[in-house]
């Protein structure tokens, strides 16, 4: 009995304290190197996972939602912060790590958020982004050797969120819970509609914000990291759509990537706090349907455990 009421202590002290933690959306930056390395960010660190399984810090004290590979190896990325409400400004600064393990600076201390270096990259180090203008969603590409910034694309769209880039420039991109893919020839196809569902009651996004992550495997297959569902969902070039993993109880994906050897790497985010890069061998990831009402039915576990526990303190 004591320890039912410690469990029900801890489950209601994280779900009090979720919506505080979930105020920053968690980062979804986890990428893959050719030797076989991980690396991945919990906003406070970028870590390292080698094929061997050791565990370290590449890059330490460091704030940054996203990570870009070039095709030497160099890792960058970001370290954003606010300055207070006395200034009530935010900066920034751009980092990169070789696979040597040098650690520069590529953009000095800046005002961020002014689109100068972006993380959504093509093979040739390409940067692409997404920006809001009237009515529509105006893409560009900057290619960095000039650098020559030109529009690639523009749509009415409603609100466009994560952004990713295949190797030879062909975007995907979330708006709403649909995926968009935006080819090098300018030309939109809306791939997959709905992809949220359920939506768990202890999500701090509604279902408008649910996917997060974006990535590919060896055969152009596009996976969406669905953070309000609990599940990973793969959309085949044939536009079909599967459920490949489904997170553990507490945790939800935002963002994964395949290694060298076809496992899935799933960046999850708990929701009393926490990041983790889980595993998930390429024998296990799942070719059909989880069942969807699986996490619906956690949900209402967790739910449950929440009346009873508020019924137990006022016996009490």
């Amino acid at each position: 009995m004591k320890h039912l009421f410690e469990v029900l202590a801890i489950t209601l002290f994280s779900l009090l304290l979720f919506p505080f933690i979930a105020e920053a959306h968690p980062g979804v930056g986890i990428v893959a190197d050719r030797p076989g390395n991980i690396y991945y960010t919990d906003l406070k660190n970028v870590y390292k996972i080698t094929p061997d399984g050791e565990k370290s810090i590449a890059v330490a004290n460091v704030h940054t939602h996203e990570l870009a590979l070039d095709s030497a190896g160099n890792l960058y990325g970001e370290h954003l912060w606010y300055t207070g409400e006395a200034d009530n400004r935010w900066r920034r600064y751009v980092w990169k790590y070789t696979p040597e393990g040098k650690l520069t600076r590529v953009l000095g201390e800046h005002a961020a958020f002014q689109n100068n270096f972006g993380f959504v990259r093509d093979a040739a180090f390409n940067d692409y982004s997404a920006r809001r203008e009237g009515d529509r969603f105006v893409f560009r590409k900057t290619d960095p050797a000039r650098p020559v910034t030109s529009a690639i694309g523009e749509r009415q769209l409603n609100d466009v969120q994560w952004l990713m880039s295949d190797s030879d420039g062909t975007l995907y991109f979330s708006e709403n819970d649909g995926l968009w893919r935006l080819s090098t020839d300018g030309t939109f196809k809306l791939l997959a509609a709905n992809l949220a569902e359920p939506v768990s009651p202890f999500s701090a996004f509604e279902k408008n914000r649910s996917i997060f992550g974006i990535w590919l495997d060896s055969l152009k297959n596009v996976y969406v990291a669905l953070h309000t569902s609990g599940l990973v969902k793969k959309i085949d070039t044939g536009g079909i759509v599967s459920t490949v993993n489904k997170s553990p109880l507490g945790w939800s994906p935002v963002g994964g990537r395949f290694d060298r050897t076809g496992n899935l790497w799933v960046l999850e985010s708990a929701f009393a706090g926490g990041i983790r890069a889980r595993k998930v061998e390429a024998k296990e990831v799942c070719s059909g349907q989880v069942p969807a009402s699986e996490a619906a039915w956690g949900a209402g576990a967790i739910l449950l455990l929440v009346l009873l526990g508020l019924g137990i303190r006022r016996l009490w």
